[in-house]
């Protein structure tokens, strides 16, 4: 079973209370749009904060136990990756070293992506230099393995849009999600695709198509729901 570590629980829930702090944001209209584990913790924020008033979500990565294990190996290889985080981290305390792993490989399996995604590996795409260094802090581990947004769904009554395919990363996750939202103002909007699950996933960051109705469908919703 996923847990949150008790020192980071408040750790999503300030992003209602930095907004509500920038200069011209109308504090009554906060909307949150989280894409990929964007979305993750913007859900986590939005059920914790009232002063968030609507969210959208695109391509959603929203994982629970079972997608863990899977994507991450097993139970045995997940309870490694938190080993070697919590020994990461008293190392880093000690030292001021951060160790790290490559972000995506495909040959390296200790990397945090092991797999062939073009669109990290693509220096079009998802490899531009200047804000992919291409490694991955191993102390960070524990705190993603051990995040699961899935149980807080029953405290979300925000109004929420999810826009998501079958062919996007977890697609039963965000199904279940949605269908376990507490509040009733929600809609699940599905585009279609023939890619295979998670390789659709990439085309919600730069496909025109993905991305212009993403975008239209989220500002009808803000501009409905603000």
């Amino acid at each position: 079973m996923l847990r949150k570590p008790a020192a980071e629980e408040k750790r999503y829930y300030q992003c209602g209370k930095f907004l509500s702090s920038v200069p011209g944001v109308d504090k009554e209209k906060i909307g949150v749009l989280g894409i990929c584990a964007g979305a993750m913790y913007s859900l986590l924020s939005a059920a914790e904060d009232p002063r968030i008033k609507a969210i959208v979500t695109v391509a959603s990565w929203l994982h629970d136990a079972v997608a863990v294990n899977m994507i991450y190996g097993g139970e045995e290889a997940v309870q490694s990756k938190i080993g070697s985080a919590r020994q990461a981290k008293k190392k880093y305390i000690k030292s001021g070293v951060v160790e790290y792993v490559p972000a995506i490989s495909t040959t390296d399996s200790n990397a945090a992506m092991f797999g062939p995604f073009d669109y990290y590996l693509d220096p079009e795409r998802g490899a531009i230099p200047q804000w992919c260094a291409d490694k991955f802090a191993v102390m960070s581990w524990e705190d993603w393995l051990t995040t699961d947004p899935m149980p807080i769904a029953g405290k979300l009554t925000t109004p929420i849009l999810m826009i998501h395919s079958d062919g996007a990363a977890l697609p039963h996750q965000t199904r279940t999600y949605f269908q376990n939202i507490a509040g009733n103002d929600k809609k699940l909007h599905r585009i279609e695709t023939d890619l295979p699950s998670p390789m659709h996933q990439f085309q919600f960051y730069d496909n025109e198509q993905e991305v212009n109705e993403s975008v239209r469908e989220a500002t009808k919703w803000f501009k409905e729901k603000l």
